[in-house]
Formats: structure tokens, sequence, C-alpha cells
């Protein structure tokens, strides 16, 4: 199974979904905060790392060629301190 993810390079926005749907939260980030980088990655169920597939800055996609990878556990760390801190 695979999941997708939309992340900002300091971990402080972080969203789940289907592609299009990170690709489209990437893109409206970015074109909220103009200066800042977004990622969309990818993770499969049952493995430590997930691969970053675009780089998002300015609206503009690049596409991340060479294989680079992000913890994955560092993602669902931070995407649960986020949750947590908005609900309190």
């Amino acid at each position: 199974m695979k999941t997708y993810t939309a992340f900002s390079k300091d971990f402080d926005w972080i969203e789940f979904g289907s592609f299009s749907k990170c690709c489209a939260l990437a893109q409206d980030y970015c074109r909220q905060n103009f200066e800042r980088v977004a990622y969309v990655g990818q993770l499969r169920g049952g493995e430590p790392k997930g691969r970053l597939i675009f780089e998002v800055a300015a609206g503009k996609y690049t596409r991340i060629l060479a294989p680079r990878f992000f913890q994955a556990k560092h993602i669902k760390r931070a995407h649960f301190a986020l949750r947590r801190c908005r609900y309190e």
C-alpha cells in the first residue's frame, strides 16, 4: 500500500493523502508561503524510508530524479506532534 505525504523542509507542515491531493496541497502551501519549499514523498507500508518525488518552490514542480529518501518515523512523529498541538 502506498501513501503520499506533503511536508515542508523543517516539518512544521505535514499532510497525508492521495498523490494529486498532496501535490495540490504543496502548491497551495508554496503560494501562501512564497519563500518556503515543500516536498511530496511516497511512503510504502512496512518500509522505514520514504522516497521524495517532487520539490515544490514558488508553485513550480521540480522532479527529483536521483533517489532521495527520508525517514518515515520522523514524518509520523512530527505529524502526531502537530496534530496534538492543534487539538490542545
